[in-house]
């Protein structure tokens, strides 16, 4: 009898694991940021602090001419009217110029006189002239005098209709304005109104005139 013993058979199994090592090296990001603006693109700490209301009337000029004042066209030549301005840059070579005077009829005046050699664009020089009306003591004065040159078509230096209604505006002597303030500083427009109309009543010996004044009084009721 023979007998056959069958060793159950063995697998071996061997496993190589490789283990391989990344090595990432990062360099450090640089990034640049620049410099922020905030207000106008030309108001510097120092021209802030000199004047305080410099911020207020650039930023004016760049609302109204939507351009910045870096671009160095309309609303740098409108700053000329806010300070006296550099030639070369966007920044004011005296920020004091009109904020230095107390005065604001006089600082307006001082100022609407400089921009006639401001540019020589009529253009830029009317820019420089609204920029200087930052300095009124009633900022809306210029709206009732262009509402009635508008309205009767000729000009409040020619002393006819226009001027005539510009006596509802402001008070009025001798072809010009002498005060602007005189309804303009009344708070209650309805008030302002009725002074302007009872001052109305003697701006005149001619009706028809004092008919114009009281067109312009009701500028205070818009």
């Amino acid at each position: 009898r023979t007998t056959t013993t069958t060793q159950p058979a063995t697998t071996t199994t061997t496993t190589t694991t490789t283990t391989t090592t990344t090595t990432t090296t990062t360099q450090p990001e640089t990034t640049t940021t620049a410099a922020a603006t905030t207000t106008s693109t030309i108001t510097t700490t120092t021209e802030a602090q000199t004047c305080p209301h410099l911020p207020a009337c650039y930023t004016r000029c760049e609302d109204r001419w939507r351009d910045t004042l870096s671009d160095m066209n309309f609303s740098y030549n409108c700053a000329k009217g806010c300070a006296a301005m550099s030639p070369t840059s966007p920044v004011a070579s005296d920020p004091m110029k009109y904020c230095g005077i107390s005065h604001k009829t006089q600082a307006f005046q001082y100022c609407h006189s400089e921009c006639d050699h401001a540019s020589d664009s009529s253009g830029l020089r009317e820019r420089c002239r609204w920029g200087c009306q930052f300095w009124r003591p009633c900022p809306v004065i210029e709206d009732c005098l262009t509402r009635c040159e508008v309205y009767w078509k000729d000009f409040i230096e020619d002393g006819l209709y226009s001027y005539h209604c510009a006596k509802g505006c402001a008070e009025m002597g001798g072809g010009a304005m002498v005060d602007e303030t005189k309804y303009c500083s009344i708070e209650d427009s309805a008030e302002a109104y009725r002074y302007c109309m009872g001052e109305c009543d003697h701006a005149s010996d001619r009706a028809g005139l004092r008919t114009r004044c009281r067109w312009g009084c009701d500028f205070w009721l818009q």
